[in-house]
C-alpha cells in the first residue's frame, strides 16, 4: 500500500495539492468530483517514478498512467462500450471511446486498487497507448 500526493486542477482556478494521503482518502477525493467538468487530478505515489492522471467530465472519468516505460490508459470491463462520446480533458474537448471512460465511482475503485496492489484491477485493465 502506498500513500500518495494529489494535485487537483480546475480550468480557470489555482491548483490545489494535498500530500501523504492513504488510498481510501484519494478514492474519496475522486468520488467528490462526480458531476464536475474540466477537472484533472494527478496522483503521485510516494517514492514512485510514475503518476496517474484522472480527468473527470460529469459522471465519467479518463485514467492515464505515465511510467518510465510509456503511457497506459485504463479500459473498463463491461457491455455496451462500443460508442464514442464528447469528453473534456483540461478544457480541451475530445471524442473518446466509451471503453476508456468508466463511471467516476469505478475510477475511484481503480485508483484505490492501484495504490494498494499495483496495476491489477477488478474493474478492467491497463492498455499501452
Amino acid at each position: 500500500m502506498r500513500n500518495a500526493n494529489i494535485e487537483l486542477e480546475r480550468v480557470g482556478e489555482m491548483s490545489v495539492a494535498r500530500s501523504e494521503l492513504p488510498p481510501d482518502t484519494v478514492a474519496e477525493a475522486i468520488l467528490d468530483l462526480e458531476g464536475a467538468r474540466g477537472v484533472t487530478m494527478t496522483i503521485t505515489p510516494d517514492g514512485a517514478g510514475e503518476h496517474l492522471m484522472v480527468a473527470v467530465d460529469g459522471s465519467r472519468a479518463f485514467l492515464g498512467l505515465e511510467r518510465s516505460d510509456g503511457l497506459l490508459q485504463f479500459v473498463v470491463h463491461g457491455d455496451n462500450l462500443e460508442g464514442v462520446r464528447a469528453f473534456s480533458i483540461g478544457g480541451q474537448e475530445s471524442e473518446i471511446e466509451d471503453r476508456y471512460l468508466p463511471e467516476v465511482g469505478t475510477a475511484a475503485v481503480v485508483v484505490e486498487e492501484w495504490l494498494q496492489v499495483g496495476e491489477a484491477s477488478s474493474q478492467g485493465h491497463w492498455e499501452r497507448q
